[in-house]
């Protein structure tokens, strides 16, 4: 895959996580940073994972892309 195919995939992954309502802090190579309120984690991992589903019903590639999420106070975290 080249960086373009790569770079369409990641924004149709945010573009898809921002109709879903989740508001993208940072967004840099292949992450992106967002916030919620603790009581929300779960609904946003969940609209993360829904976002990049979403992306491979439509690109039906061969191999499916998939994330993955880390959690904290802050970016180093």
């Amino acid at each position: 895959m080249n960086q373009s195919a790569g770079d369409y995939i990641f924004t149709l992954w945010e573009k898809f996580l921002m109709e879903d309502g989740i508001i993208i802090r940072a967004g840099f190579h292949d992450e992106v940073v967002v916030t919620c309120p603790p009581e929300d984690q779960q609904e946003t991992i969940d609209k993360l994972y829904s976002a990049i589903d979403k992306v491979n019903s439509v690109l039906e590639l061969e191999i499916p892309v998939g994330i993955d999420h880390k959690i904290g106070n802050n970016y180093s975290e």
